[in-house]
């Protein structure tokens, strides 16, 4: 909406696609590490859970106060498929920023019904494309295999994912951009009960979910919505 500005899930959205692109003849860690040396210098706590909005090098905007846990949770997966790609034994050691930035996820931006807060800062609805249930099983299972010190519940929070998915879905397979803060998903008209800038990305979600684990419930999802987008 403005070109002096960026926001947190344009920084997790760009570190994904650095780690993706890398290669042989293609070496972008240098971009990805200063991507994240931005998002960690506009973090809340410590370097982590980044404002949201920010304009440009200067200042938090006046409505970016606060971390936006969809942001986060893209930085969270970039810094585990960082780790993947070129390990952690360089200038940044990814594993161990993304098990910092997955325990503040868990303990600042999941509420106590195991649901997916909008941000740190509030709960009073809930974004169904926040609710990115690949990166919740990938995170249950790095904690395991990489050998964390602090373990997370994120079995219970990936079961009331789907549940909220579900919910929230509607008659014709597509999502509304907001819905109540609870696990019932009632399309949030004040703040947008419409298929529009924000629920336009659920779909990816949900199928990604199908592509990596082959989730039955994420296929189901995914082939409603897929009708009602082709019809």
């Amino acid at each position: 909406d403005n070109a002096t500005y960026t926001v947190s899930e344009g920084i997790g959205y760009g570190m994904l696609i650095f780690v993706y692109m890398d290669n042989s003849t293609n070496d972008t860690q240098d971009e990805f590490d200063k991507l994240y040396a931005y998002y960690k210098k506009w973090g809340n706590f410590n370097g982590y859970l980044m404002d949201w909005k920010i304009t440009g090098f200067s200042s938090v905007a006046s409505d970016g106060e606060g971390s936006a846990t969809d942001g986060d949770l893209d930085v969270a997966l970039a810094l585990l498929m960082a780790h993947k790609q070129w390990g952690s034994t360089g200038s940044v050691n990814y594993i161990s920023e993304a098990e910092t930035l997955i325990n503040y996820i868990h303990d600042q931006q999941v509420d106590g019904s195991n649901l997916i807060k909008p941000g740190h800062h509030w709960n009073d609805s809930k974004n169904p494309c926040y609710f990115t249930t690949a990166t919740l099983k990938l995170f249950n299972e790095v904690q395991t295999s990489e050998g964390f010190t602090s373990t997370n519940d994120w079995s219970s929070v990936i079961i009331n994912s789907y549940t909220y998915l579900s919910n929230a879905q509607s008659s014709i397979g597509l999502y509304p951009d907001w819905t109540s803060a609870d696990i019932n998903g009632t399309a949030d008209c004040g703040r947008g009960c419409n298929y529009s800038w924000d629920a336009c990305r659920t779909p990816w979600r949900v199928a990604w979910d199908y592509i990596w684990y082959g989730t039955s419930a994420a296929k189901t999802f995914a082939a409603q919505s897929g009708a009602s987008i082709k019809s």
